[in-house]
Formats: structure tokens, C-alpha cells, sequence
């Protein structure tokens, strides 16, 4: 077998197609979802047959979803009409990208990644992210990047929200692992195993209809433009930009261990009060542990009567009976709120938890049905995405993505060993990641340096990270 070669590209062709996409595909926000998955690799023997075995998963893969291969588009002149103008599709281009890098000195070995639990401020954006966040129109649907480090190997999947939401791209990443895994047994490259033809469907979702009228009150993720009119600054308004961050945010990643999400859903669980989950529990702790911290930014009061919201997304696919392997976007935004005074409160945890579950079991089939149906008409903004509001936190989840890590990727790769995002200094967010085998979590919160002891401490999730 040849040596690996690094640093080049090659474009692996799918065949052609056509797809219609639904509202919330086409009128989706530009922006590109890029999954790090981290594995093992001790010699270069093993890198070839790693590379040579990915190749053959990405042509299987591409095969049977053909939009990957795709670029991102304005919709034509001759379709872009009745409220369409500001759609986007997927048409035939050259094929999945897929680079290949030799970061090893440029990136710190898997074992030095491994010590510091896989930092995000240790895997760079500009490096790993084939696609900008931000590219020039038209833009891949898909790219895949193979790098090297020193005893590992990151493989980067970096996917447009119009092709898919998380639960979509996890669907893709099942495909890929079972392709890589069958590849050395695999007579071809260029033939895929069964016919289906995936992602191009999209009918179920474009044709929902709802018989209940849309008002924007009963979506409180949701905003439509005339629905919030200007105001004048108010006393609240001023008071909490001092809960702006002073200095660049950092993500920080924390590893609940399972005694300590057991002792955490305890903690946030109120008797009086409807059962939560352990993902409840986690989301109301990011909740009031970011708040917590960004009200002691400044000696500012800010009214306890203010109320703090959080955002987070939830996969609507049960309640449109869509298939659980649906791939496209199927994510309806949920929302809840608190006062500070409660959410602040020693009972605040568990104020949060109950809030969030109420928010989840609001959501209905008529509720999203009527959503899906008002994009024909127009795009309906997102309320996180509205102003620089610190009073409300943003959150995105993988929890449910776990089968990330029971995945397969064969003899060469073996399974992932980390999940992450990309990191940029500057640009924390908040999340939930997949929960690890073991049964632990991990979360990602951003905060600034001087607040990480904050952060960890018996305030935040220093009690849960040492349970035992």
C-alpha cells in the first residue's frame, strides 16, 4: 500500500438530483454545523487504511444521499415568488469535498488532547472547519476533512442547515460509520449498497397544513418582525447590559460524572411538581449558573422583577409523524422565563427544571403543525437571535446524540473516542453534548476567565462535578 498523502483535496462525485425543500429548509439562516469526531492512531500503516476506508464511506454515503454533494443556492427567478424570495436550495455540483491535512505539530497530540478533555480552545477553527461559518454565495452543502495528529486522527463533517438539522446529520453520521465499517469488505467505491435515495423527500414536511390559525403568542421562541414593536430604552434595558461580558468569553467544558446527574435531577426535582429529566436538570443548572455569574458583572441592580429566559431547540419529528431518520429540518425552538428573584433563589434549580418541562410539554402536533405552515408565508425569527439581550441564555443539545459514541467505524478507526465542535477565542456558546458511555455529560458553557472558579464552584456545578 502507497504511502498517505497529505494535504490535498479530492471531490468524491454522487449522482445527480433534484430536491424541493420544505419552508424551514429553505428559509433557514445561512450556517454550517461542523462535528469534530476524535479518534485513535498509532502508525501510518494504520492512517492508510483509515483514509482508504473513509473514502469508500463518503462515496457509499453520498451515493445514497446525493444532496451532499451538492451546492447552496438562491432559489431561481422563475421559482423564488409567493413569499419565496429569500429561500435557499440545494443543486447538483461536483461532489463531497473531502481534505486531507497533516496538522501534527500545528495541533496538540491526541494524548495532550486527551489531559486537557479534549478542549475546544485546542481545536481551531481556521484549521478544522473546511467551510466557513460565513461563505460566499453559492457554498457546498457538504464538506469532510481527514487530519492527522500526532497519535489520532480528527475527522471533520461540516454540513449546511439546509441539508439537515442534528438529528438529520446524526442520522448521516450512523450511514458513514456502517459504510467505513463494511468498506474493506466493499468490491467498489462506486456503487452504493441498496437504492434509497435519502434527503430528497421532503414532501411530508412541505405539505403539513394546519386547521389552527398561527399566533405568534403561542410560539414564545418565535418572533415575527411587526410583532415586537421599537420601544424606548428602559431602566431594565440599561441595568443589564452591565451583565455584558467585559472581556472575550471562553468555552469551558465540564464532566458531570453519573453519581453526580443523579444527585443534580435530585437536587432540581420539585415534590410538588411534574417528573423532569436529567437533560432538564442540566439545562436549568446552565440556566442559573450563567445568570448567576453575569449578575455579579457589575454593582448595577438590575430589578429581581426582570425576567431571564432560555432557549434551546427541540426535534419535532413525533409530533409531525415524521420518521425518526428524517433528513432535513424538523426542529421547533422552545423557550422559558423566570424572574430573577426566582431563578436567583436558593429554590431557583428547581424553578428551572419545572419551568423547562412545562415548556416542552406545551408543545403540541397542532401547535408545530401551524408553525411549519406559516413559513410557506414568511420566515418567523427566532427570539435568541433577537438583539444582544444578556438577560436570556442560548443553548443548543446533542444529548440524544449518544449513539455517536456505540457507532462502529471499523478496524482502522474503531469507535469516536470524543465528540466536539470547533473553537473560536471569543465565540463560547452553550451546550449539552452526547452523553458519554460511561454515563457521564458534558456540558460547554461560556464565561470569562476570572469566572471559571465561579463556574466550578459551589454555586455553579462544583458540587456535581466531584459526586462520587
Amino acid at each position: 500500500m502507497a504511502a498517505l498523502s497529505f494535504d490535498h483535496n479530492i471531490f468524491i462525485e454522487g449522482p445527480s438530483f433534484h430536491v424541493d425543500l420544505a419552508p424551514l429548509d429553505g428559509r433557514h439562516l445561512e450556517h454550517y454545523s461542523c462535528r469534530l469526531l476524535i479518534f485513535r492512531c498509532t502508525d501510518s500503516a494504520q492512517r492508510d487504511a483509515q483514509l482508504a476506508a473513509f473514502k469508500v464511506g463518503l462515496q457509499a454515503l453520498v451515493s445514497q444521499c446525493p444532496i451532499l454533494g451538492g451546492k447552496v443556492v438562491p432559489l431561481p427567478p422563475d421559482q423564488a415568488s409567493h413569499g419565496k424570495e429569500d429561500w435557499r436550495t440545494i443543486v447538483p455540483d461536483k461532489g463531497i469535498e473531502l481534505l486531507v491535512r497533516d496538522l501534527r505539530g500545528k495541533i496538540r497530540s491526541f494524548e495532550e488532547l486527551e489531559a486537557g478533555n479534549f478542549s475546544t480552545l485546542h481545536l481551531p477553527e481556521e484549521l478544522l472547519m473546511p467551510i466557513p461559518q460565513s461563505p460566499e454565495s453559492p457554498s457546498a452543502a457538504c464538506k469532510a476533512q481527514y487530519t492527522a495528529i500526532e497519535g489520532g486522527t480528527i475527522i471533520s463533517f461540516t454540513i449546511s442547515h439546509h441539508l439537515a438539522d442534528g438529528s438529520g446529520t446524526d442520522e448521516l453520521m450512523r450511514i458513514l460509520s456502517e459504510e467505513t465499517r463494511l468498506a474493506p469488505n466493499s468490491n467498489t467505491t462506486n456503487q452504493p449498497r441498496g437504492q434509497r435515495k435519502l434527503g430528497l423527500d421532503r414532501s411530508l414536511l412541505r405539505d403539513t397544513t394546519s386547521y389552527k390559525p398561527f399566533n405568534i403568542e403561542e410560539h414564545p421562541a418565535f418572533r415575527i418582525e411587526s410583532s415586537t414593536p421599537a420601544t424606548t430604552e428602559t431602566e431594565v434595558d440599561r441595568a443589564t447590559r452591565s451583565f455584558e461580558a467585559s472581556s472575550p468569553e471562553t468555552p469551558i467544558i465540564l464532566r458531570i460524572p453519573p453519581a453526580g446527574l443523579a444527585l443534580l435531577k435530585a437536587d432540581a426535582t420539585r415534590p410538588e411538581a411534574p417528573p423532569i429529566s436529567t437533560h432538564d436538570a442540566l439545562s436549568a443548572l446552565i440556566w442559573r449558573t450563567v445568570m448567576l455569574i453575569r449578575s455579579r458583572r457589575s454593582a448595577r441592580d438590575t430589578p429581581l422583577s426582570t425576567a431571564s429566559k432560555i432557549f434551546m431547540p427541540s426535534d419535532c419529528r413525533r409530533h409531525l409523524n415524521l420518521p425518526t431518520s428524517y433528513i432535513g429540518n424538523a426542529v421547533y425552538q422552545l423557550t422559558a422565563d423566570l424572574d430573577l428573584e426566582k431563578l436567583l433563589s436558593p429554590s431557583g434549580l428547581q424553578y428551572a427544571a419545572s419551568s423547562l418541562r412545562r415548556a416542552i410539554t406545551a408543545v403540541n402536533p397542532e401547535i408545530v403543525a401551524s408553525y411549519m405552515t406559516k413559513l410557506k408565508e414568511t420566515w418567523i425569527g427566532w427570539g435568541f437571535m433577537v438583539g444582544t439581550s444578556t438577560i436570556a441564555v442560548a443553548m443548543g443539545t446533542d444529548w440524544t446524540s449518544s449513539s455517536l459514541y456505540s457507532d462502529d467505524w471499523g478496524e482502522a478507526f474503531g469507535k469516536v473516542v470524543r465528540f466536539r465542535y470547533p473553537g473560536t477565542i471569543g465565540e463560547a456558546f452553550n451546550c449539552v453534548y452526547p452523553k458519554l458511555p460511561d454515563g457521564s455529560a458534558e456540558v460547554m458553557v461560556g464565561v470569562m476567565p476570572e469566572e471559571v472558579d465561579a463556574l466550578k464552584g459551589p454555586e455553579g456545578f462544583g458540587k456535581y462535578l466531584e459526586a462520587r
